[in-house]
């Protein structure tokens, strides 16, 4: 069986290029991620560069990026995407 790839899951790149990862941005998850990473000190973590989603290979996709695969893929359709072309954690579920 042919794997193919979609969207997986939310991410945020961070601007040191640390990927955290989680059902949604900023989820309870990421949040633990970063403080194992970095500390409690949430002003001393890097800033996010850019909120996207890992794809099925684990692909930073931007969240133009991941619309685009979805609707590809046939995981999504335009219409479900809300603020085409901009794909939100939301759209997945």
């Amino acid at each position: 069986m042919k794997n193919i790839n979609q969207v997986v899951c939310a991410a945020c790149k961070l601007s040191d290029g640390m990927i955290l990862a989680g059902a949604r941005h900023f989820s309870q998850n990421m949040q633990y991620q970063a403080r194992h990473l970095y500390g409690d000190d949430v002003g001393k973590w890097p800033k996010t560069e850019v909120q996207g989603f890992l794809d099925t290979f684990d692909s930073f996709l931007t969240r133009e990026q991941a619309a685009m695969l979805a609707v590809e893929v046939g995981q999504l359709t335009i219409e479900q995407i809300k603020c085409w072309p901009d794909l939100h954690s939301e759209d997945l579920y």
